[in-house]
């Protein structure tokens, strides 16, 4: 094992690609909800709200961000129990 995988191993980071599809899905849901300004409500609220987008604007964002995190190291949050990218700032601000 190289140097980096132990150090990304031991501080519990991975990259996008290894995470499961479940594991990308919920990654990818709760960026949206943090870049629609959505993250101060209860979570099932915002998932609703979501919901109710404009298709177009669904497909757009998420290939946005999907292109945003691939190769990028990922970082697992408690607090959402989900993980998260290490460049949160490119992401939210797209």
């Amino acid at each position: 094992m190289t140097a980096l995988k132990k150090s990304m191993q031991k501080c519990n980071i991975r990259y996008f690609s290894s995470l499961t599809s479940l594991q990308k899905d919920d990654t990818i849901k709760n960026i949206r909800i943090i870049k629609n300004n959505l993250i101060s409500l209860p979570k099932g609220l915002a998932i609703e709200i979501l919901k109710n987008m404009e298709f177009e604007n669904v497909i757009k964002e998420i290939d946005s961000i999907n292109n945003e995190l691939k190769g990028q190291k990922m970082f697992y949050y408690k607090k959402l129990e989900c993980w998260l990218p290490l460049n949160t700032k490119t992401i939210y601000k797209k």
